[in-house]
């Protein structure tokens, strides 16, 4: 913690897919986040180089590049560009650890153009989660209970929503690993209308994980904590997220032990 202090994370992703809200279930609070320049003041509006950061927790600092779905060909260099240097930097500190792209499902454009380029053009230096946001939506459009329905029947309506919008999730996470340069996680993300109580995580290259309990607080995205985690680069990362984590007490305790067993491989 001490070498590096603060987990970088770049938000990307278009107009309303949940970029802000998956930043405050991060660090646990609903409150206005903390927005510093380069130069170190507070402003009310920010650009991709911008720090945006939590009270609650400062141990997360975010970066977000606002409408990515208008950008011009310029704004999209001047992302690239901020990733690479980001990317380059001497320090842990300064460095840019993961990028977090955010693709809301809510409706019927999953990929727009600008996204697909940035997986196509070239390979990103840092490790690259995939959120599918607002997937509650497609469990929603298929539950279509009708009034006469028994407490079991309406179940089964609900299992075959829940089983019919998986299939479309995963076809869209095969589209996604079908690019030149595929994420390298992808993590489905469920609001609180439609079975609050569940997270599915899909990996790279592989089919559909165990599901994931939400916290009971419904503040914390357990899968996109634990496909975090797993994809950064060194164990000095992977402590530091463990470190500035603070939503679930099981994933500190895994890394923990993942970090003591490579340890204890070298001795």
């Amino acid at each position: 913690m001490n070498k590096c202090g603060r987990l970088r994370i770049l938000v990307l992703g278009r107009a309303n897919a949940g970029k802000t809200t998956i930043c405050e279930r991060m660090c646990g609070t609903t409150d206005q986040p903390i927005v510093r320049s380069a130069m170190g003041d507070e402003r009310g509006e920010h650009n991709i180089e911008d720090e945006i950061s939590y009270e609650s927790n400062p141990g997360y600092v975010f970066h977000d590049s606002r409408g990515l779905e208008a950008g011009s060909s310029s704004e999209r260099q001047s992302l690239r560009n901020f990733i690479a240097s980001r990317a380059g930097e001497g320090t842990l500190r300064d460095q840019l650890h993961a990028i977090w792209f955010c693709i809301p499902v809510d409706d019927g454009r999953p990929f727009l153009e600008a996204e697909q380029e940035f997986f196509a053009e070239q390979k990103i230096p840092v490790p690259v989660i995939m959120v599918f946001t607002k997937c509650e939506a497609q469990v929603l459009r298929r539950y279509k209970p009708e009034k006469t329905d028994s407490i079991g029947e309406k179940i089964q309506r609900r299992r075959k929503a829940q089983e019919l919008a998986d299939e479309y999730l995963n076809d869209l996470a095969s589209l996604a690993q079908g690019s030149p340069h595929p994420p390298d996680a992808i993590v489905q993300i469920r609001g609180t209308k439609v079975y609050p109580e569940l997270n599915h995580s899909h990996h790279a290259n592989h089919s559909l994980a165990e599901m994931h309990k939400r916290d009971k607080s419904g503040q914390y995205c357990t899968a996109l904590l634990k496909a975090t985690g797993d994809c950064l680069q060194n164990d000095v990362l992977k402590n530091l997220l463990s470190c500035v984590q603070t939503s679930n007490l099981n994933l500190c305790i895994k890394w923990a032990i993942e970090d003591y067993g490579h340890r204890s491989a070298f001795q």
